[in-house]
């Protein structure tokens, strides 16, 4: 019926006329409505008693996902629905997929040879290793080797030597933190007739091989070296003598990234009774601290009080005293630190 006609129904006794009358005019089009506040999603929580409070009007359209029914509970402005009245969010549990492949590993050995085959999803993969091949990264760690695996027993005499070792072979990434414990070493394995004269030299071990994370506290003892095992022809050594501040002549001593501090049994020294500076003297490059260190100098012939010298990374010196009495002495010192330098001309 067109939306123009009017219907009108006169109703008279036992009877009812219908009256069609001509429509009304159409009406103009309302104003547009303010934009809705919209839907931001903000967060999640795990139960309804966990929704955020102290929200107001500009937090309208914010939204959480309840956790524990699924739901998504919408700010108004002034409030958020009901619990359990949120909107539904949370999709109905699809249906359970296939079933995996597990993949399957087996190791065989014929001879020399030992075969790693795995199988997985993608087909079968097969390796060969050889007895004798050449280790991978890391391969030589803590876990791998059992106490004692590595003894004198198994290391032939002179099998460790300068044409068995490459250049740089012994490196950082080669050697697992704390590998080579008191646990891995036998007692007297590493002995001088099992490693070859000169066999360990600075070019076979890489800069910084060799740390403290790779050698646990005490692995290396007496019980684990032999008596002249470690000697001036098996390790690179440099010797320096220089004076540090008020005539006190030092011996420098450095192995391989070690550096020894020593006094001659008879040093005289004008060292003040108190007070500190920096010196004009310094340690040479080659023979420096990594780290800031402090030595510690004892008072002989009846001096009491202390003293020390203080060395930075870049060699400078600064010393301080503070003694009970003045004039010249003979003072004690000693101490050892690791270096970064290079190893010095």
């Amino acid at each position: 019926m067109d939306e123009n006609i009017a219907l009108i129904k006169v109703y008279q006794k036992n009877q009812h006329v219908t009256v069609q009358g001509v429509g009304g005019l159409k009406g103009e089009t309302g104003a547009r409505g303010n934009a809705g506040a919209g839907l931001a999603i903000t967060g999640s929580v795990d139960t309804y008693s966990e929704l955020p409070t102290g929200l107001g009007p500009d937090d309208a359209g914010k939204a959480w996902f309840n956790q524990a029914d699924g739901k998504l509970y919408v700010w108004s402005g002034t409030r958020f629905p009901s619990d359990g009245q949120g909107s539904q969010f949370e999709g109905p549990e699809g249906p359970a997929g296939p079933t995996g492949f597990s993949p399957s590993a087996s190791v065989s050995k014929s001879g020399d040879t030992t075969t790693i085959t795995i199988t997985d999803r993608n087909g079968t993969t097969t390796a060969n290793v050889y007895d004798g091949a050449q280790l991978t990264d890391g391969i030589i760690n803590g876990a791998a080797n059992d106490a004692t695996t590595v003894t004198g027993s198994k290391i032939a005499l002179s099998t460790v030597g300068t044409p068995n070792i490459r250049n740089n072979a012994i490196a950082t990434d080669k050697i697992a933190d704390g590998a080579v414990t008191t646990a891995k070493i036998a007692n007297s394995a590493v002995t001088a007739t099992t490693i070859n004269d000169g066999a360990v030299t600075t070019d076979k071990i890489a800069n910084s091989g060799v740390t403290t994370a790779k050698i646990n506290d005490s692995a290396v003892t007496q019980a684990k070296i032999n008596m002249s095992s470690i000697t001036g022809s098996t390790f690179p050594m440099s010797t320096r003598t220089v004076q540090l501040p008020y005539a006190i002549q030092v011996t420098l001593t450095r192995i391989f990234n070690v550096v020894i501090l020593t006094t001659p049994t008879q040093v005289n020294s004008n060292y003040p009774q108190s007070g500190s500076g920096n010196a004009t003297e310094s340690i040479p490059a080659g023979y420096r601290p990594s780290n800031e260190i402090n030595i510690g100098l004892v008072a002989m012939h009846g001096r009491g009080g202390t003293g020390g010298i203080g060395i930075g990374a870049n060699g400078e010196i600064e010393w301080y005293a503070s003694f009970t009495s003045d004039g010249s002495f003979r003072p004690a010192l000693s101490a050892s630190w690791l270096t970064t330098d290079a190893w010095p001309s």
